[in-house]
């Protein structure tokens, strides 16, 4: 199995899954919230991301949509305009409807009255670019874009730019068996696509997350293999995750895609936020998936810890753990076994400068999370840390 290349995660029976993804996620783009929320910047033709739902993501290539009103006189869908040619040539002239970027003819995918979904042409130059559509009556509607080389965005279940991200689960067992499993469910009560939980399952499997994107194309390919991921990142929780494969979807147009391995390190995190960094050139748009939480095999209580004090809040640094307490703060180093009074320590250095250095060193950030429930004054050497 050849974990590196796209096309080795698709069997032919799932190709209809990925169409699926793609088609929802592009006509679902038109409803009433998602335009209303765009057009009340009150621009003339107003043009965003497709998939994040951002102005600030936008790239050659790109798949965006556009708002407005009076932008069709009917709603369509683009076709291949020329079978005899291979691949997919998207009309750029739809129910009499015309987009053009810096004066070049973009191709269509879906016109209707108020939303035009295109994708950016190829040659497009990043900067600041007018934007003119056309309808068959000959009225037009202008805007301009603000196109950069490379744009990360992330196509999500809701088609929204939030939440539960457009993928597919991949899962490869330890004998290398693969199977694919849907990442969002519909939700009656929240009227939504939910994530499903991924389980990770026992150790030796290896689970991956296949990612759908657009704005990638002009990504720096060192070794021009067509694999992006020199220059990407996968942000799990904060964890820079390098892709197993980041590139163009096979056939598909303005779309790219994403395979990263869920590391089994972060087993016990049931909420996990996913961005694509694209080092050199942003961030994409925030989205989540969910784990399932592994099941408690052993509990023990331990009589150790910060007994009969009022705890008021905890921080974590790295392996040192804090507690902020009515009686001082404390430190641990052994996951609460022990703890030491920082209150005291403080006491028996000879100069607050020494303290406060030494806290900064090891728990940078705590001030702000003890400020909450306490007051914090400097004091002079030999008490420099009032709590109150």
């Amino acid at each position: 199995m050849v974990l590196a290349r796209s096309v080795s995660f698709f069997s032919p029976s799932r190709n209809w899954v990925l169409s699926l993804v793609c088609i929802s996620v592009l006509l679902t783009l038109f409803s009433t919230l998602s335009w209303r929320h765009i057009f009340a910047q009150q621009a003339a033709f107003v043009t965003v991301s497709a998939a994040s739902y951002r102005a600030d993501g936008i790239a050659p290539e790109s798949i965006v949509a556009g708002f407005g009103v009076n932008l069709s006189t009917e709603t369509a869908s683009g076709r291949d305009s020329d079978p005899n040619t291979p691949g997919v040539q998207l009309p750029t002239t739809l129910a009499g409807v015309t987009v053009r970027v810096k004066n070049v003819a973009a191709p269509l995918f879906f016109v209707s009255p108020m939303q035009i979904n295109y994708q950016i042409p190829a040659n497009t130059p990043p900067g600041e670019v007018a934007v003119v559509a056309s309808n068959s009556r000959g009225e037009q509607a202008i805007g301009t874009i603000n196109v950069m080389q490379v744009a990360p965005a992330i196509f999500t279940a809701n088609a929204d730019g939030i939440g539960v991200p457009a993928s597919l689960v991949l899962r490869v067992t330890a004998n290398g068996s693969q199977s694919y499993e849907t990442l969002a469910a519909f939700n009656q009560t929240a009227g939504r696509l939910l994530a499903t939980p991924i389980n990770l399952g026992l150790e030796g499997e290896r689970v991956f997350l296949i990612l759908y994107l657009t704005g990638l194309r002009r990504v720096p390919d060192p070794n021009n293999d067509g694999n992006f991921s020199e220059f990407t990142r996968v942000i799990i929780n904060g964890l820079p995750v390098v892709p197993a494969y980041a590139g163009v979807a096979p056939g598909f147009i303005g779309l790219e895609q994403i395979n990263v391995e869920i590391p089994r390190t972060l087993l016990g995190s049931v909420a996990l936020d996913v961005q694509v960094l694209v080092s050199g050139f942003g961030v994409s748009n925030l989205t989540g998936v969910e784990l399932v939480a592994p099941a408690i095999t052993n509990l023990t209580f331990r009589p150790l810890g910060l007994s009969n004090r009022t705890i008021r809040a905890f921080a974590t640094i790295g392996y040192h753990l804090f507690a902020a307490t009515n009686q001082g703060v404390w430190c641990s180093y052994d996951s609460g076994t022990n703890w030491i009074n920082l209150t005291t320590a403080c006491r028996q250095m000879p100069t607050c400068a020494h303290f406060l250095w030494t806290v900064r060193r090891f728990m940078s950030g705590w001030a702000a999370v003890a400020a909450s429930s306490f007051q914090l004054t400097m004091g002079k050497a030999g008490r420099c840390l009032t709590m109150g």
